[in-house]
């Protein structure tokens, strides 16, 4: 059965399949290792036509791209020499994926045959779409959560590696123009599940780097009321003003305006209408191993174990505490730590999680870091199709995850 959304395929290749990775650093993995795709113009016509994929790149767009001239006689024997090379980048790939080629040869040019949830592009386009659907459907939950993980996977700028590339601006700038809307829109999800001081830094940057627009200076005003700071709101709103008056020739638009109306008037509608309903939860999931009844020694290390949180639990309540136990294999270091966790776990009554990442066990590889945060997502009743497969997105969404725990 197929799926609309990519990084439901993608979950379904597995860590080891292949990832094509353009918001960001230009790269394609395979096995979670990037592969080596040649020089500048192999790897500039390959990012060509993954902007194309599925779509056919003529070759007078190529010859552009690498060559910044019109095409001549020789040219399309120049870019056959150059496909060849991009074929044989591309070979592992089709072979991982079971297919003879990833390309195909038409009279005008070349087309790109890929999954478009194998592009990090277009799974974030489909979980920007996916967010947005949720928002409208009064669902800023779950709206919050797709537009974070689609958010989530950029690296930096898009296809950051050719940025002085014509023929490539126009899908830059498209996707720079989605991600923007994609935060306002993320933002907007998170004023409905009652945000507001939390986001004001986040939109104080924002409106500085973008100050025609007038939805973050009013995302802006609202947090800033909501944090009870309506001077600082009405003061946004002058700011604002003086922007779109100076720089564009415009006049704040009336839902501008109608903010700061109700700011003047403390209407309670830019308040939170109500707590919103919170992410599912396995209650109490205990994963520890069986503690011993008859443990001994170790006072020292396991009264330090048990209070170690309290030296910091009034100066920052919220920050998470890392002990490590070190010491040769066979001493008792994992008997410690779960004697701890157990004392511990009342403490934590959302979860207590276990995890053997087997660094030492004999003929077995240790858990990777993103085999970890799968595990980990999913003992906190994660389903599979949420878990995207970038490391740094599971990281990502295993902060979100944490955020109200």
């Amino acid at each position: 059965m197929g799926t609309d959304d990519p990084s439901e395929t993608r979950a379904a290749q597995g860590p080891a399949g292949p990832e094509f990775r353009v918001l960001g650093a230009f790269e394609v993995r395979l096995r979670g290792r990037p592969l080596d795709l040649g020089g500048p113009r192999i790897r500039t016509l390959l990012a060509l036509l993954i902007a194309n994929a599925g779509r056919v790149t003529g070759v007078d767009t190529m010859a552009d791209a690498l060559w910044d001239v019109d095409a001549t006689p020789g040219t399309p024997r120049t870019v056959r020499t150059y496909m060849s090379r991009v074929r044989r980048s591309l070979a592992p790939v089709a072979e991982a994926l079971g297919v003879p080629d990833l390309l195909e040869t038409r009279a005008a040019g070349y087309a790109l045959r890929l999954d478009p949830a194998l592009v990090d592009a277009r799974e974030f386009e489909g979980l920007v779409g996916a967010g947005r659907t949720a928002l409208v459907a009064g669902d800023p939950v779950t709206a919050a959560e797709k537009l974070s993980r689609g958010l989530a996977l950029w690296r930096g700028d898009a296809y950051e590696d050719f940025a002085g590339s014509v023929a490539l601006q126009a899908e830059t700038r498209r996707l720079h123009a989605l991600r923007l809307g994609a935060v306002e829109d993320r933002v907007d999800a998170d004023l409905a599940t009652g945000a507001g001081e939390a986001l004001i830094g986040e939109l104080t940057t924002l409106s500085e780097e973008h100050p025609g627009h007038e939805r973050l200076w009013g995302q802006l005003m609202t947090a800033l009321y909501r944090a009870g700071r309506q001077a600082d709101a009405l003061d946004a709103f002058t700011r604002a003003r003086s922007v779109l008056v100076d720089q564009f020739g415009l006049d704040p638009s009336p839902r501008l305006s109608e903010i700061h109306r109700r700011i003047l008037g403390n209407d309670a509608r830019l308040l939170p209408a109500a707590t919103a309903p919170a992410r599912p939860v396995v209650a109490g999931r205990n994963d520890l191993p069986g503690d011993i009844a008859d443990f001994a020694g170790r006072e020292a290390e396991l009264s330090r174990l048990l209070s170690v949180r309290d030296g910091v639990a009034h100066t920052a309540p919220t920050a998470v505490v890392i002990e490590a136990i070190d010491g040769m294999a066979g001493i008792g270091k994992t008997t410690l730590a779960i004697h701890a966790a157990h004392r511990l776990a009342g403490q934590y009554g959302d979860a207590q999680l276990f995890i053997d990442l087997h660094g030492h066990t004999s003929g077995q590889e240790p858990v990777t870091p993103a085999a970890a945060l799968d595990t980990l997502l999913r003992a906190l009743g994660v389903t599979a199709d949420r878990i995207p497969l970038d490391p740094d997105a599971r990281s990502a969404l295993w902060r979100a995850e944490l955020a109200g725990r």
